[in-house]
């Protein structure tokens, strides 16, 4: 194990009592254990990426349902009758959005430094798709324009990113797919759920609401002796996580991409009620820039976290996400083009994130009924 900075070592031990660290040497050395490694386990490729890189534009689907505080063993309320009154997810969902609606960011009431606002909103009887600024403050910097122009903003001013969503709503359905976007690290999940969840209980107290990942997993269990894997990718903890990675004295944050040989299939890492934990992290466990001895156990608490991409049998392609601790894994949809290997990003048209959430919902028709009929509703408002 290489210690590139003892005092800093020293300090981050301190400063976080038994976390873990991923640990890189000199460039050369941890280059040649990485070449070893790959040499002797026989892996197709492998990089580890410092850094950041072009964002790349995702979605993931969440569930939103409503249950009787007391409730029976899976009990649910129909979306358009979440308290017996007939206040239905829909109407609270669109009041909410209507109530950010305008050029203005609104800030948000617990935290300051976030801002949301919808800059576009349509509306359909079986859906509905929102384009939201999402806006971020405490940064100091300085935005470079194309023109040459450059434009100074304080640690107080919000850096807005524009990102979609698509609320779907299925005729007789006990849960609403939110379709969130992800544009590289920003997204609407945070601030737009946690302005939900208040007006949800708002208008039922009596109620307990969940938003959760969703995965149609049935269809996943079906591909899975079929479909190569394509990739595995391992994030280490951001900076300012107790496994922030040190190098040279600095944070940073770092990706390792692991790329099997190609009759690797994708049935060695799930299992029928998700995927197998144990194999997708003992990868990343076995990797000797990561520190000696490490458990799969210990890598999930300390805050890794993995995306395993495969291919389905039509030749799309599909990745799901395992989460930290217990959550579920998240079942996500590239959206528009991969912009791995390009040098400057394009911002996916909004027919191909409708064609996104389409994917899932044709992935996820076991999940309820008449989501066939949604899809083509949506294909027609946004010429798919």
């Amino acid at each position: 194990m290489v210690k590139k900075n003892s005092a800093q070592n020293q300090a981050h031990d301190a400063k976080n009592p038994g976390a873990r660290r991923f640990l890189v040497g000199t460039p050369h050395r941890t280059e040649r254990k990485i070449t070893r490694f790959i040499q002797s386990a026989g892996y197709s490729s492998m990089q580890h990426r410092p850094g950041g890189r072009v964002a790349n534009y995702s979605l993931s689907p969440y569930a939103i349902s409503a249950a009787p505080r007391y409730e029976r063993a899976g009990e649910r309320r129909p979306i358009n009758d979440i308290d017996g009154t007939g206040v239905s997810f829909r109407q609270v969902i669109l009041g909410v959005l209507r109530s950010v609606q305008g050029a203005a960011l609104s800030i948000n009431s617990d935290d300051a430094s976030r801002g949301l606002r919808v800059a576009e909103l349509v509306e359909n009887d079986r859906f509905i798709y929102v384009e939201l600024g999402v806006g971020r403050a405490g940064i100091e910097g300085t935005l470079h324009r194309r023109s040459g122009q450059s434009v100074d903003y304080g640690p107080d001013e919000h850096n807005e990113s524009l990102v979609r969503s698509m609320f779907v709503f299925p005729r007789d359905g006990h849960e609403v797919y939110w379709l969130n976007e992800r544009a590289g690290m920003a997204s609407a999940r945070s601030d737009l759920g946690q302005r939900l969840m208040r007006a949800f209980r708002d208008v039922a107290p009596d109620m307990t609401f969940k938003v959760r990942p969703v995965v149609a997993w049935a269809a996943v269990m079906q591909w899975a002796q079929q479909v190569p894997v394509r990739e595995i990718n391992f994030d280490a903890p951001r900076d300012g996580d107790s496994q922030a990675m040190l190098a040279n004295g600095y944070g940073g944050n770092v990706r390792i991409s692991v790329k099997p040989h190609a009759d690797m299939r994708l049935s060695r890492l799930v299992r029928g009620d998700g995927a197998d934990r144990q194999a997708v992290f003992g990868f990343l466990r076995d990797i000797p820039v990561v520190e000696d001895g490490l458990t799969v156990d210990g890598l999930v608490g300390a805050g890794w976290s993995a995306t395993v991409a495969f291919e389905t049998p039509s030749g799309h392609q599909r990745s799901f996400g395992v989460g930290v601790g217990d959550e579920p894994p998240s079942l996500i949809y590239q959206v528009g083009p991969d912009q791995t290997n390009l040098r400057v990003p394009i911002r996916p048209t909004p027919a191909e994130f409708a064609d996104a959430c389409c994917e899932f919902l044709q992935d996820g028709r076991d999940l309820a009924q008449h989501l066939a009929s949604v899809v083509d509703d949506i294909l027609q408002t946004f010429g798919g």
